[in-house]
């Protein structure tokens, strides 16, 4: 039940929001490097502007944290909906560097709301910043190639020089404390998680719900069927409208190394939301299929060599942007290609494979050596769908004996969902494309014609 009026929680450093859940005051600086928002928060989804002069700054000018504007937040996710083969979408817009800087400002937030000192801010700021800084280009969808060498978190000191070490240095931290925060240990690597997890949270679901408005002319009808597809989602936020304002909620007790919400419903509205997007969005096969189909595009030219000079290593890839890698994998299958520039990227992101659901890996390897005898089939591959973390054991506080406790003892039906949701989606996928009746598109040239997609 929600408080009807505050309580002390003197004893933990913080005062949580309550009814009203009053903004924190704006800033009044000039000169923005950047002008943020937080989708599903109030009054306008303005946080506040990012001035020079200011940490976030001083990490912009001296880091290589400017790549992220050309790192895309979702690469080639797009909405499936309820008749993906018949429906035409645009890509999501927003970018890595837009969602590094409301996640560094969440977390700026909380710490400054729960009496962290500026110097212990600022610190912290740079690693909320720089967290995604060594994500290649093409996002999840490169990163599934080679996870050991291409994970943004493991491979963070790939990206550290010697001018990053003076940056670390200015603000009284090192290579050893970022990484710490980055991997989400400690207190501040909490608020970290959690601030990463409401922002893309919030962002993405606020993408999703606009993105049925792509559709072909030749089916207006279907925009109903979107509609319907979607109104889970709304139905889920009806709950909690303002769920994106949860980071006002979150406190520290810092002397046990506790980080909680003192909002329970409001934090089993995020989570569901969450799980719902990995149901529908993250996780979902025809997502997890087109990732798979860019992660064999780069396959052959691939190498961990980086003195190879022909091939595309970790190191080339945490240089380039989007723009870069998709016009290097046109050059490279040019032969094959009868595209002008820059649209095999539309062209992937409005392609959805076929795929077929099995519980065990040899089920699916039979099912996939039986296609491999058809030549009109491409095999994309056999990949194993994990599931995610439902985070229901995020800790919240106890609005009347203040007891800090995980959200799923506090109270498990607010938790129902999204465990169910978890629960139902590891599986073992063939993902694949039947090739009869050649419609001479690109995505059919390349697996029609390219030598790794060759099932015979």
């Amino acid at each position: 039940m929600r408080q009807e009026r505050p309580m002390d929680y003197s004893d933990y450093g913080f005062q949580p929001f309550f009814i009203d859940l009053s903004p924190y005051p704006e800033t009044e600086d000039e000169d923005p490097l950047a002008i943020i928002s937080l989708p599903y928060s109030r009054p306008n989804r303005n946080l506040e502007l990012i001035s020079e002069g200011t940490v976030y700054h001083d990490v912009a000018k001296n880091s290589t944290f400017y790549r992220l504007s050309g790192i895309r937040a979702l690469s080639f996710l797009s909405l499936v909906g309820p008749a993906p083969d018949v429906q035409h979408y645009q890509e999501f817009a927003h970018g890595r560097e837009d969602h590094s800087y409301v996640v560094a400002k969440l977390g700026e937030l909380i710490l400054r709301h729960n009496g962290y000192s500026e110097e212990e801010i600022n610190k912290a700021v740079i690693a909320f910043l720089m967290h995604d800084i060594a994500t290649p280009a093409l996002g999840d969808a490169t990163m599934k190639l080679d996870p050991a060498n291409l994970s943004e978190e493991e491979n963070f000191r790939a990206i550290v020089s010697d001018k990053e070490k003076a940056l670390f240095a200015k603000y009284g931290t090192n290579v050893d404390e970022v990484e710490a925060i980055i991997k989400n240990e400690g207190v501040l690597g909490q608020v970290l998680d959690i601030a990463d997890r409401i922002t893309y949270t919030a962002k993405d679901l606020d993408a999703l719900i606009g993105a049925d408005r792509y559709l072909k002319p030749a089916d207006p009808s279907l925009h109903e069927e979107n509609a319907r597809y979607l109104q889970d989602f709304v139905d889920i936020v009806n709950k909690n409208p303002k769920f994106g304002e949860l980071y006002k909620t979150i406190g520290i007790d810092r002397k046990r190394g506790q980080v909680f919400s003192s909002e329970p419903e409001m934090f089993a509205t995020f989570l569901h939301v969450r799980a719902l997007l990995h149901e529908r969005l993250y996780l979902h096969p025809s997502s997890q299929g087109r990732d798979l189909f860019v992660a064999r595009l780069i396959e052959p030219f691939y190498s961990t060599n980086e003195d190879d000079e022909n091939s595309i290593t970790p190191a080339k890839l945490r240089e380039m942007v989007d723009y870069d890698l998709m016009n290097e994998l046109e050059r490279r299958y040019s032969q094959y290609l009868d595209i002008l520039p820059q649209r095999l990227f539309g062209e992937i992101v409005n392609w959805y494979p076929q795929y077929a659901r099995f519980d065990t890996d040899e089920e699916a390897e039979k099912f996939a050596f039986k296609l491999s005898k058809n030549p009109n089939t491409a095999i994309l591959g056999v990949r194993k769908r994990r599931g995610f973390n439902p985070g229901t054991n995020y800790n919240v506080i106890h609005p009347i004996t203040r007891k800090v406790l995980p959200l799923r003892e506090y109270d498990p039906t607010l938790v129902v969902e999204p465990e169910r949701i978890a629960e139902s989606l590891p599986a073992v996928y063939v993902y694949y494309k039947e090739l009869d009746g050649d419609d001479g598109s690109v995505i059919t040239q390349l697996l029609r014609n390219a030598p790794q997609f060759k099932t015979v």
